[in-house]
């Protein structure tokens, strides 16, 4: 225009835009432990891990919550290693796509099947603490959605987080479910979605899990406190359950929120279930939440985890071990010594290879040229005997 001032183009905020493409990953990482490295870095709503498990490396897609985190992941190119070689991230051109080539669904999106169906009124929620129980996420959703007539609740418990099914009664609880994906539930981001089918019905569902069975003990002592203060001390929460009994054990975690979580294990029983009287009481600027945290027990279904074989979270944190080996190796100027070594080996068989081969040619030179030696002698005898002849 006459003013000579350029409009920037509008910024992308689609699937697209928060989506980054990945190269170089380690073909024994699953997609678990994909999802796992990228989680420190921003809230990962999906990941995808795709390739050929037989290649040197592997490639993926993360989808993240905000453009602003995809663009800081894409900063860290070439820097983070997910195995032997250094990822690199550009951005994606194109959304996650789910296996029947249209994008996952997203809150506000029609879901699979008919209107009105258990399909419909289902959604897949993931990002689940796993010490919670069906009691403590039923009663939260209910609270918040409406009637649930249906939930499954999956995942291996050896995870920090797991995943539910939950079928409500109508699609209008369901749809105000789903405008729930991404917020936060004790302390963690949880993701929200359509799900794809209806809940199985609880003889299949436990016939065809793979997923260990779990029994939560009634005599638990210990509690989950949620709706702290953000900088409250060990102290004050000692001294508000201590009117209740011994006080065990205290500790408190920040969430992001605004808001801390505490884990308090009491002295017996009795003070326990004195202590869960106090729940939905005043604490300063809000209310408490306290539930039973009930320890965890593998009773009945076999783990189809191969005995030995690590954990999620130990495969994270031995890939997070070897990304601080090549950051230090590289911080040392040694990260390339290995590959030098190669080549100057593979320089030295070079040079010897050179210097056989230029042997060779001298050696092959000399017999021919002895060949053409013997050949002027045997025709200077040969002229010299028909002269010998003529005359």
């Amino acid at each position: 225009g006459a003013s000579g001032a350029l409009t920037p183009p509008p910024i992308a905020t689609g699937p697209a835009a928060r989506t980054v493409y990945v190269t170089g990953i380690d073909p024994s990482c699953d997609e678990i432990g994909f999802r796992t490295f990228f989680e420190p870095h921003g809230q990962v709503t999906q990941a995808k891990l795709a390739g050929d498990t037989n290649h040197p490396t592997r490639f993926g897609f993360v989808e993240f919550a905000t453009p602003e985190q995809a663009a800081a992941v894409v900063a860290m190119s070439q820097r983070i290693s997910l195995g032997a070689k250094p990822l690199k991230i550009v951005p994606s051109k194109t959304p996650i796509v789910s296996p029947g080539g249209t994008t996952t669904a997203r809150p506000g999106v029609t879901p699979a099947g008919p209107p009105g169906g258990p399909a419909a009124r289902t959604v897949y929620i993931a990002g689940i603490q796993n010490y919670l129980n069906e009691e403590q996420i039923t009663s939260y959703f209910r609270e918040k959605c409406g009637k649930i007539t249906n939930f499954r609740l999956c995942g291996d418990t050896n995870h920090p987080t797991r995943f539910a099914f939950m079928e409500f009664e109508t699609d209008e609880q369901a749809a105000h479910c789903r405008s729930l994906d991404g917020s936060v539930f004790e302390g963690h981001p949880i993701r929200v979605t359509p799900s794809r089918t209806a809940i199985q019905s609880s003889l299949n569902a436990t016939q065809s899990s793979s997923v260990p069975l779990i029994n939560y003990e009634a005599n638990c002592t210990t509690l989950h406190l949620s709706g702290l203060p953000a900088n409250i001390a060990i102290e004050h929460v000692e001294h508000h359950l201590g009117q209740c009994g011994e006080v065990k054990e205290v500790n408190i975690v920040p969430s992001d929120d605004g808001t801390a979580t505490a884990t308090v294990e009491m002295g017996s029983i009795e003070a326990t279930n004195s202590a869960l009287q106090l729940n939905g009481t005043a604490f300063g600027a809000g209310r408490l939440t306290i539930v039973k945290k009930p320890q965890v027990k593998v009773t009945t279904a076999p783990s189809m985890v191969p005995s030995g074989a690590p954990t999620n979270m130990e495969y994270a944190d031995a890939l997070r071990a070897q990304q601080e080996a090549y950051l230090q190796r590289a911080a040392e100027g040694t990260l390339h010594e290995r590959r030098r070594r190669r080549r100057r080996r593979s320089t030295t068989s070079s040079s010897d290879s050179r210097r056989r081969r230029r042997k060779d040619d001298k050696d092959r030179k000399r017999r021919r040229d002895k060949d053409k030696d013997k050949d002027r002698k045997r025709r200077r005898d040969k002229d010299k005997d028909k002269d010998r002849k003529r005359r």
